[in-house]
């Protein structure tokens, strides 16, 4: 079965609704430069929320020694490296690292590493975009986390298509950054696990 995660969190109702709705992980994203970024204390509130979820903390390009820091005080499950960390950053947290990848290509991601495969930052990518990222994905080897543009509205084909360890969307659960749509919540998470 394909392990969902959403990601983007800032609110603690948004992530009991995703938790009852059956995501397997939530992501907070522990950076500034973005407007779904979690202050340690909401990211804190989230994980007292749903502590039956594994929680994500997104990182860019921040150092190892406050990402240990947040690990410990937020009980993070996974660190999800979303910038230009170097292999031993990466190899820092293996057993807990998602690697991200933007730009389509992970051959320098280390064998082992789940690799989350999306889309480059702001893109408003058409269809046949999408179709090109998801045949990129489905020949990636290894545990492959399929994101970019995934909504409740393509994540089955998705699946269908790329076969991924997991899929994770963010912007396509929103009515705005950093705030869900709980119905989009739920029929995300359906739609993701009744793909065949």
């Amino acid at each position: 079965m394909t392990i969902v995660k959403l990601c983007g969190f800032t609110r603690t109702e948004d992530a009991r609704v995703a938790a009852e709705a059956g995501a397997d992980m939530l992501g907070v994203i522990l950076w500034a430069g973005t407007p779904r970024r979690a202050t340690t204390d909401q990211a804190a509130a989230i994980r007292q929320a749903v502590p039956e979820v594994e929680l994500v903390g997104v990182f860019v390009d921040e150092q190892p020694e406050r990402i240990d820091e947040l690990v410990a005080e937020l009980g993070l499950d996974w660190v999800q490296l979303h910038g230009h960390e170097p292999t031993e950053q990466i190899e820092r947290y293996r057993g807990r690292c998602i690697r991200g990848v933007r730009d389509g290509d992970a051959s320098g991601v280390p064998a082992g590493i789940p690799v989350l495969f999306d889309r480059p930052f702001g893109e408003h990518a058409n269809a046949d975009a999408l179709a090109a990222h998801w045949r990129a994905a489905a020949a990636l080897s290894g545990d492959v986390m399929l994101a970019g543009r995934l909504d409740p509205e393509n994540v089955a084909a998705a699946v269908r298509a790329v076969r991924p360890w997991a899929v994770d969307s963010a912007s396509g659960i929103e009515q705005a950054p950093g705030i869900k749509d709980h119905e989009r919540i739920r029929t995300f998470v359906t739609h993701a696990r009744e793909a065949i």
